[in-house]
């Protein structure tokens, strides 16, 4: 599973936005090998929802069968299935974290060029067996 590490800036920002209902800050210190540390936080969300399209997706490996995918070659996303959320995790395919276009654009406000926003038809093919 997946969890982005985020600045103590940025994290203020999202708690301003983010119900304290639909995520989870925890702290994490990183260590730098000329011994410097740096304090940092784990963002988790909290609610998860089923995200993919799976009739329309090409999944080519399943860990749970046709509820959770492990590998794909295509991937179709449900239309709205964010809701009134700005943050959720793909029950589908729990390495995905899904982001509204509001909370996009702040996280890019305050990641420094240290994160890549994928769209959904962006995301690359998994290895396929």
């Amino acid at each position: 599973m997946n969890t982005p590490i985020i600045s103590n800036e940025l994290k203020l920002v999202l708690e301003q936005i983010i119900p304290e209902t639909d995520v989870c800050f925890f702290p994490v210190t990183t260590h730098h090998p000329s011994g410097a540390s740096f304090n940092h936080w784990a963002l988790m969300p909290l609610t998860e929802v089923p995200c993919l399209d799976l009739e329309a997706s090409e999944i080519t490996m399943w860990i749970v069968p046709n509820e959770i995918a492990l590998l794909y070659k295509k991937l179709r996303f449900l239309p709205e299935c964010l809701g009134q959320r700005d943050i959720v995790r793909n029950t589908n395919l729990t390495s995905q974290i899904l982001l509204s276009n509001k909370l996009k654009k702040v996280i890019e406000r305050y990641s420094k060029g240290n994160v890549r926003l994928l769209r959904d038809y962006e995301i690359p093919p998994s290895f396929v067996l």
